[in-house]
């Protein structure tokens, strides 16, 4: 669910810093080919991202699903030449699809995909990062935050995606698992006084997160 317009939203794109032209073909191969194509974060995010990237500024990026690989790119191509994304996913078909557009664009030599369950492979992990994307199982959000945050540098900035649920957050009735989670995740974030968090109505909605 978008917040805005069809035709606000495209404006908005125009008039932001663009992806890379493999990012672009990703995109449409992955609305056309690929079951549940909705989780494709698009362009707007990842410019929002990007803008993130530039900011802090970043070198390392972690991302906590990987889908077809699309935000993986498109950070790769916010980052210095000698930054790093690493990406974790479990589903070895869409990871597939992400490393053939990988290969073709130069900024996927950036990018490391670790295969496994998150929660997993999170307890391994010892370097720091400037950038967490979080755009995993909405149900799981809490347990992917507290088995990664520390993970993040002092200045870095923690993202996580689907924050409003096309809107379900507000449900106070019977909700799905995921949209449980994510109700249970925004409260835990706002209960947590060490951090500071802006959640944007961007797509179906970004959280920003840092320690205060």
């Amino acid at each position: 669910m978008h917040f805005v317009s069809d035709e606000i939203t495209r404006y908005s794109v125009n008039q932001s810093a663009p992806v890379s032209p493999v990012c672009e073909e990703l995109e449409a191969y992955t609305r056309a080919n690929v079951e549940m194509s909705i989780m494709l974060s698009g362009p707007l995010e990842a410019s929002l991202l990007g803008f993130l990237i530039k900011t802090i500024p970043a070198r390392r990026v972690l991302e906590i699903g990987t889908f077809t690989g699309y935000c993986a790119l498109a950070m790769a191509g916010f980052l210095p030449d000698d930054g790093e994304v690493v990406t974790l996913d479990v589903n070895e078909k869409t990871t597939a699809i992400a490393k053939r557009f990988w290969e073709r664009d130069p900024n996927g030599k950036k990018i490391t995909s670790v295969l496994g369950p998150a929660l997993e492979t999170l307890e391994r992990l010892e370097a720091t990062f400037d950038l967490i994307f979080l755009d995993a199982i909405k149900s799981e959000y809490v347990a992917y935050l507290e088995k990664s945050f520390h993970l993040l540098s002092d200045r870095g900035i923690y993202v996580a995606d689907n924050t409003l649920m096309s809107g379900d957050v507000l449900n106070v009735g019977p909700s799905s698992e995921g949209v449980r989670g994510m109700q249970q995740f925004n409260e835990y974030v706002k209960s947590r006084k060490d951090l500071y968090c802006t959640l944007l109505p961007v797509r179906d909605g970004v959280s920003l997160i840092r320690r205060r």
